[in-house]
């Protein structure tokens, strides 16, 4: 019987995630979505290894045995689980600690952190860590923008501690590398990542010129290469093409609203526990 859970669950999965398509509307309309079809599938697998965890690995379940390794399958998913997020940690922890090195600029004005400066020649700016994350700006950022364009990325920065990028994008980011094995894993994972910087993008709009913090975009973006770590929140992802025109657009565009997304769009969630439901019927 936990055999056919952990099947069905991942036919559910990847059928979920073959029925993905790139979504339409305004960005909280498509966060929404791309959640949706990103979280669901991994929540199915996971709440279903837990139950079969917490049913254990002898008895019956409606009529049908249990088996020994569907147990043991599910505890080993876990701990891979485990293991990858505390690898993730440890790395995001060194690298903190070699931020100490750095000095600490004062505090701008409408910023809730003191950046680090590090000599890097590349443009960067980026929030690191988790819940209380560090904000590192590079020597070359500050030679490429004056006040009035870094004033911008420290708010789209500012965007970024706001809605604790850095803690929700950690735990995506070890969803992402347990399952990218599912269909549309990294397009999902970078649809998620340009939201993430429309969003942010949108909240800076809010208390800086547009037009600037537009420029201080294309500004960095063609000044930088290399890729940017996953638990990190920069003003530029390695976004490039059809990514950077879209958070331009967006960014420009005048008639865009941003309605807020009532509760129950997340009513989706509740399906998650399914699995768990199983639980009362195994003896």
């Amino acid at each position: 019987m936990h055999s056919m859970m952990i099947a069905l669950a991942a036919i559910a999965a990847v059928v979920l995630r073959w029925a993905w398509l790139p979504a339409s509307g305004n960005w909280q309309q498509r966060w929404q979505k791309t959640l949706f079809f990103f979280l669901l599938p991994i929540l199915l697998l996971a709440m279903t290894a837990i139950a079969i965890v917490c049913m254990g690995p002898q008895g019956t379940m409606a009529g049908m045995p249990t088996v020994g390794y569907t147990y043991q399958l599910a505890i080993a998913l876990l701990i891979l689980a485990s293991f990858v997020a505390l690898s993730l940690v440890y790395t995001t922890q060194q690298s903190l600690k070699r931020l100490q090195q750095y000095p600490e600029l004062p505090q701008p004005p409408g910023l809730s952190q003191k950046p680090r400066k590090t000599p890097d020649s590349q443009p960067l700016c980026a929030q690191i860590g988790f819940w209380q994350p560090q904000l590192v700006i590079s020597q070359g950022l500050l030679d490429l923008l004056d006040t009035e364009h870094l004033n911008a990325v420290f708010a789209h920065e500012q965007a970024h501690y706001h809605y604790r990028d850095t803690f929700w994008f950690f735990g995506l980011g070890v969803l992402r590398r347990l399952t990218f094995w599912l269909p549309h894993s990294q397009a999902l994972w970078e649809e998620l990542l340009t939201l993430r910087e429309v969003r942010a993008d949108a909240y800076a709009a809010q208390s800086v010129d547009k037009l600037l913090l537009a420029e201080a975009l294309l500004f960095s973006v063609s000044a930088a290469t290399g890729d940017i770590p996953a638990h990190s929140a920069t003003l530029h992802p390695s976004v490039k093409g059809d990514r950077l025109q879209e958070r331009i657009d967006a960014l420009l565009d005048e008639t865009a609203s941003q309605p807020q997304q009532p509760w129950w769009t997340w009513s989706w969630l509740l399906t998650t526990i399914l699995p768990l439901l199983a639980i009362p019927f195994h003896t």
